[in-house]
């Protein structure tokens, strides 16, 4: 079935006779949506990642940059499975509009703030990459030192989006808080320089797990929250939940 729904919408970008001029252009941004949620068979795969290719590398042709987009959320879902909530209705006006990115905001110990652009296959990992490379910090080994948390209400329970297995199987709901912490020694690195908010209502936090006596200093009303959190879980790898 799924693969059904590739074949069709592929059929419409195509081989489009529709007199509407946004015709063919509102097909891609379907496909966009499509790739983000719903892997395709191993029969297909490799037939669609040629179309998508040839689409994005063919100099003169129209809608190179989405068919490449699209060929990026296709290989994010098979590596980290699809999304499993539906999009908004916010999400998907945005998406249809072609706007495929937003800017989130993310809160570190100290009051610092980061704003980084999301995407509709945007993973933890990403983001944890993106910091630390801003913090100089590019071994593999070092990723596995930080976590994403989430916590509702702002005080209310908080929960980790990483777990010991490969895919996370829950997602932030609207209005929820992401959080995670910095380890204390590299908290002197971590950028300071500020940044304007944004129209978003959640804000993740970039903090270490555990939290040990030396990096509650730093982010006391944050670490009281997840210090009720077992100590496996807040230790455990960074995995694949998405954030958006």
């Amino acid at each position: 079935m799924r693969d059904e729904c590739y074949c069709q919408v592929v059929k419409q970008i195509t081989d489009n006779t529709s007199s509407k001029q946004d015709s063919c252009q509102r097909g891609w941004r379907l496909l966009y949506i499509v790739t983000a949620y719903h892997s395709c068979s191993e029969v297909l795969h490799p037939h669609l990642t040629r179309f998508l290719q040839d689409v994005s590398r063919t100099p003169g042709l129209p809608f190179q940059g989405i068919a490449k987009a699209c060929e990026q959320n296709l290989q994010k879902t098979l590596r980290f499975g699809g999304r499993l909530e539906l999009p908004s209705s916010i999400e998907l006006r945005a998406m249809l509009a072609g706007r495929s990115s937003k800017r989130q905001l993310f809160l570190l110990p100290g009051g610092l703030e980061r704003h980084l652009k999301i995407k509709t296959c945007t993973v933890a990992l990403d983001v944890v990459e993106e910091i630390c490379a801003e913090m100089a910090l590019t071994r593999p080994e070092a990723f596995n030192e930080y976590v994403i948390f989430v916590v509702t209400n702002r005080g209310g329970k908080s929960r980790s989006t990483s777990q010991p297995s490969s895919t996370v199987q829950r997602q932030a709901r609207p209005g929820s808080t992401w959080s995670a912490s910095t380890g204390s020694r590299h908290r002197r690195s971590a950028p300071t320089r500020p940044v304007p908010s944004f129209w978003a209502s959640s804000a993740p936090y970039l903090c270490s797990a555990p939290p040990s006596s030396s990096s509650r200093a730093a982010a006391t009303l944050l670490c009281q929250p997840l210090a009720s959190l077992p100590s496996t879980t807040m230790a455990s790898t960074f995995s694949a939940q998405r954030l958006m």
